[in-house]
């Protein structure tokens, strides 16, 4: 099979064999490329069986490219337990697995997350964990993911607000053009600079004063990225070209 010409022997013929019990065993083995092997045949069986211990790979596994694979596969699966096993674990006491959680959420980008993520967003301790929420909660194409995250520019963590500042970003929504300018402002040149070039992105002509002021800025980075956004901006009024406002 030139599918699964990378996975160990074992692997594929389990695969062949619909041996499910094994599988979810080599979930468990030292190799990661086992461990991948025998994700990647699971989702190949389409069994909801696997749910739980991919759940548990997702939640628990050391390797970063471990866990993708297996929250890639249950977006596959389509398996409305595993949104709410990891809805769940948002709960959970032990960090890793709530940012672990986090991440498998962002990736399966089902509308059931919006309100456990806005609570994680808000509410968690942790500022690892708020700002995946945030990230997560730009990647879900909805139109309430807008307002949770306004605030989030305001967090007094600078990790967070340039999570917060993505993820309005990638949402291209007008209601983020005035956030976006008060971040402008921020102490965090990295908040600072994303901020120009996701003005620049929406696309509003409210921006180009602050963007014309940000051409002093001390940090070059931030200097560019504001000349970059000023162009497009300019381009597309000579253009006749409408801002972005977000279309889901």
């Amino acid at each position: 099979m030139e599918l699964f010409k990378w996975i160990p022997p074992n692997a594929e013929g389990m695969d062949q064999n619909r041996d499910i019990n094994g599988l979810v065993r080599a979930l468990k083995n030292k190799r990661s490329s086992v461990r991948e092997g025998a994700i990647l045949a699971l989702g190949q069986m389409k069994d909801t069986r696997a749910v739980r211990p991919l759940i548990d790979v997702v939640l628990k596994d050391w390797n970063w490219w471990t866990r993708k694979r297996a929250a890639e596969t249950l977006r596959t699966l389509r398996e409305p337990q595993a949104v709410e096993l990891l809805i769940e674990a948002l709960r959970d006491k032990d960090l890793r697995i709530r940012i672990n959680a986090v991440e498998a959420l962002k990736k399966l980008r089902d509308p059931r997350a919006i309100e456990p993520l806005v609570t994680a967003l808000t509410g968690d301790q942790d500022a690892t964990v708020r700002g995946a929420a945030a990230w997560a909660l730009g990647d879900i194409k909805d139109p309430r993911t807008i307002d949770p995250l306004l605030p989030a520019l305001k967090d007094e963590n600078p990790d967070v607000r340039n999570e917060a500042a993505l993820a309005l970003g990638k949402k291209k929504d007008l209601r983020a053009v005035v956030p976006l300018i008060d971040a402008m402002r921020n102490d965090d040149p990295a908040i600072r600079m994303k901020a120009a070039m996701l003005l620049g992105e929406i696309n509003d002509t409210r921006a180009v004063e602050p963007l014309t002021a940000a051409l002093s800025d001390a940090k070059a980075y931030v200097r560019r990225e504001a000349a970059w956004s000023l162009a497009r901006i300019t381009t597309s009024r000579l253009t006749g070209q409408r801002p972005c406002t977000v279309k889901y």
